[in-house]
C-alpha cells in the first residue's frame, strides 16, 4: 500500500537552516505540523521552547511545559509541541507572564523579541490574495493562512489590495486598521539577502510579474536598497504600529 497522509518524519539535515538545532548530534527531529505557516517560514513550538527560550533542557521538558497549556500562540492555548510558529505571531508564556512576536532579523528567518503586554491583543498579517465571494463580499486571505470576510458596504477596507498589511485583533481576527502599500509606508524586508532591514518604501518598479517588481527602500541613514515586492510587508505609516526590535 502507498504512504496514507503528509510526512511525520523529519531528519535533522533536511529541516530548515535557520533552525536553532545540531545537525549531527541527533538523527530526527520534530516535523511541524500543517498550519498557518509553511515548514520553511516556521519553526515548531517544541523547538522555540527548548532551542531558542532555552526553558528546557530536553524535549521531553518542552513537551510537558506545552502540554499543561501554559503557552499561547495568538492568545490561543496550544498543547502540541509541533505547532507551527511564523512571521508576526504572539508567543505568551502565562506563568512567567512574559510575550514575544516573531520577527526576522539580519542572520535569521526567525527571531523572537519580547514586548509589552499591551502588544499581545494584535498583531499585523499582510494580505496574500483577495477574492469575490458569495453574497457578492470580498474575503482577504492573510499570510498566516487566516481568512477575513469583508461584506459588500464596507467600502473603506473594499480598497485594500494584496501585500497590503491589515492590524488585526487576536484571536477574533477582527481588522482594526490598515497600511496601504500605495503610501509609501515603513516596511520590513522579510526575505532575500536584505532580510530583516527596515525602511521607507520609496518606488516599485514594474516587472513583467507583480511578485518580483523591483522596491526601493530607504533606510533611516539615507541609504537605498532594493528587494522584491513579495519580500516587501509594511508596518506603518509614520511609524510602525508594533515593537520591531528588541526592548
Amino acid at each position: 500500500m502507498g504512504r496514507k497522509g503528509a510526512l511525520r518524519h523529519l531528519k535533522r539535515h533536511a529541516s530548515p537552516a535557520f533552525w536553532p538545532i545540531h545537525r549531527k548530534e541527533y538523527t530526527w527531529t520534530v516535523r511541524p505540523l500543517p498550519g498557518p505557516h509553511p515548514i520553511r517560514f516556521s519553526i515548531p513550538l517544541g523547538i522555540v521552547i527548548r532551542d531558542l527560550l532555552k526553558y528546557a533542557l530536553t524535549m521531553k521538558e518542552a513537551k510537558r511545559i506545552i502540554s499543561q497549556g501554559l503557552v499561547k500562540i495568538d492568545n490561543v492555548v496550544r498543547r502540541d509541541h509541533r505547532f507551527p510558529i511564523g512571521f508576526m505571531d504572539v508567543l505568551s508564556l502565562i506563568p512567567l507572564n512574559k510575550n514575544y512576536r516573531v520577527i526576522p532579523n539580519q542572520s535569521k528567518i526567525i527571531s523572537l523579541i519580547e514586548i509589552p503586554e499591551n502588544e499581545t491583543s494584535y498583531k499585523l498579517c499582510r494580505i496574500e490574495n483577495k477574492t469575490l465571494v458569495s453574497g457578492n463580499n470580498i474575503q482577504l486571505t492573510l499570510h498566516d493562512g487566516r481568512a477575513v470576510k469583508l461584506k459588500s458596504e464596507n467600502n473603506s477596507l473594499s480598497s485594500l489590495s494584496r501585500f497590503d498589511t491589515v492590524k488585526i485583533s487576536i484571536p477574533d481576527g477582527k481588522i482594526v486598521d490598515y497600511v496601504k502599500l500605495n503610501s509609501n509606508p515603513l516596511v520590513i524586508v522579510i526575505g532575500g539577502k536584505n532580510i530583516g532591514l527596515t525602511g521607507r518604501l520609496i518606488e516599485i518598479r514594474s516587472v513583467r510579474k507583480r511578485d518580483l517588481n523591483i522596491a526601493s527602500i530607504q533606510k533611516v541613514d539615507g541609504t537605498v536598497f532594493q528587494t522584491i515586492l513579495k519580500y516587501v510587508f509594511p508596518i506603518g505609516i509614520e511609524k510602525p504600529l508594533l515593537t520591531i526590535s528588541a526592548l
